[in-house]
């Protein structure tokens, strides 16, 4: 049975209108094609940024949420995009997730270590995909220069993520598709 970490749910009878409108806010300002809009709003990585400052109760979800999705729309664009790509620095703790972890301060720290953690399965998932593209083009990937154990890692966020737990991460990023996703 699921249990909501999220207290009163029914305060907010729109969640899930509130953060899609927040991702389509987000591809417009970003000017995305229709083609990029459709595959932006559908993408599970987006829904669960989108969503995580209403699941997390913060002050101002909607403006965390579009701030949240202009970081991730930068992180994915050519011309940014290296600027994101993971380092030997990130290798500590949730380090890549800082900034987003800032702009999550306020809300419940339960549901804001749940997404950081999905957020940080979703990339070790792809690294570990992505280990003999990187070794061969000499790319870092922490899962080869040892700075992280995959199993360990896969363990410590899996309990993290509280898959089962928190209703409005699970429809959008849950265990059902962490594993097979890209960022």
């Amino acid at each position: 049975m699921k249990t909501l970490l999220t207290p009163n749910l029914a305060d907010l009878p729109n969640i899930e209108q509130a953060f899609r409108s927040c991702l389509h806010a987000a591809a417009q300002s970003s000017r995305m094609t229709n083609e990029e809009t459709t595959s932006f709003v559908s993408h599970p990585v987006a829904q669960s940024i989108a969503v995580a400052p209403f699941a997390a109760r913060c002050r101002d979800a909607q403006r965390t949420s579009l701030a949240l999705l202009a970081i991730y729309v930068a992180a994915n664009r050519s011309g940014t995009r290296e600027t994101f790509d993971h380092t030997q620095a990130d290798n500590r703790g949730s380090r890549r997730f800082e900034v987003a972890q800032r702009l999550l301060e306020g809300g419940d720290a339960v549901v804001v270590r749940a997404v950081v953690a999905r957020w940080e399965l979703v990339t070790l998932y792809g690294h570990a995909r992505d280990l003999p593209k990187d070794l061969g083009q000499g790319q870092y990937n922490p899962l080869a220069q040892g700075g992280w154990d995959f199993d360990i890692k896969v363990q410590e966020l899996w309990t993290d993520a509280r898959f089962g737990e928190i209703e409005e991460l699970d429809n959008v990023l849950g265990d059902w598709n962490v594993k097979y996703i890209a960022w």
